[in-house]
């Protein structure tokens, strides 16, 4: 969940950062498949010079896997954290894509408004934002920095707490962890950070705010238990 809120508790230090790749797989069992579907549905999508924003830095893994599936794109992604972006530069450099990256430190608000991009990527990071009205003006954000029709995969927490769907689905990934996982009071602390600082809205919540900020044509491309991905575009 790469970090672009101004809460601290939302920032890398150059150990969680270090730490990030391996745990977010053992958090979030479908990962990788999120990631690769992701990027071969943006490849049908987006022109083979199109320019994509990538929201959340991260460790670099979005950018890599974009960066290598299409030689021809331009990646410019953002995210607050020195240690995630140190790490994120690493990659795309081993990767042999650093020409075709920008990155910057900070928040959405760092990229130039007048910029104009033809994709976005936002994965684990909408939840980061409550549903006060930061949510919203996080996605008004992306969609002001798109061209008409061009796409946004946004994948995050799905769901409403103490509906019945969520509930199970919650339950299931609960057991999951505690399954998988050796260490129960790590668990522990991973589940308790997922119910107290994450902020998910159910599908019909996010069309509503997507819609809001300029998209339509919302479809679900991805489903893992209490995890959810979307593809929207920017009206026209």
């Amino acid at each position: 969940m790469p970090a672009i809120s101004s809460d601290p508790r939302h920032h890398f230090d150059r150990g969680r950062a270090a730490r990030y790749d391996e745990r977010i797989r053992e958090i979030f069992p479908g990962y990788e498949a999120l990631h690769r579907g992701a990027a071969f549905l943006l490849a049908r999508l987006v022109p083979e010079q199109g320019r994509i924003l990538v929201c959340g830095a991260g460790t670099g893994q979005e950018l890599a896997a974009l960066g290598g599936l299409r030689h021809s794109w331009r990646l410019v992604a953002f995210d607050p954290s020195p240690a995630m972006l140190e790490l994120a530069a690493r990659k795309v450099e081993k990767a042999g894509i650093a020409d075709r990256v920008t990155l910057t430190r900070g928040t959405i608000e760092r990229i130039d408004p007048e910029d104009r991009f033809d994709g976005a990527v936002s994965i684990l990071v909408g939840q980061l934002f409550a549903d006060n009205g930061a949510k919203a003006g996080y996605l008004r954000q992306i969609g002001a920095r798109l061209r008409p029709g061009a796409p946004l995969i946004i994948a995050d927490i799905e769901g409403r707490r103490g509906t019945g769907a969520f509930d199970v689905f919650f339950s299931a990934w609960r057991e999951q962890q505690y399954t998988d996982r050796p260490d129960a009071k790590e668990v522990d602390k991973d589940i308790a950070h997922v119910e107290t600082r994450f902020h998910p809205v159910d599908e019909g919540r996010l069309r509503r705010l997507l819609a809001a900020a300029g998209f339509d044509r919302i479809d679900r491309f991805f489903q893992m238990l209490v995890f959810g991905g979307f593809v929207a575009f920017k009206k026209g």
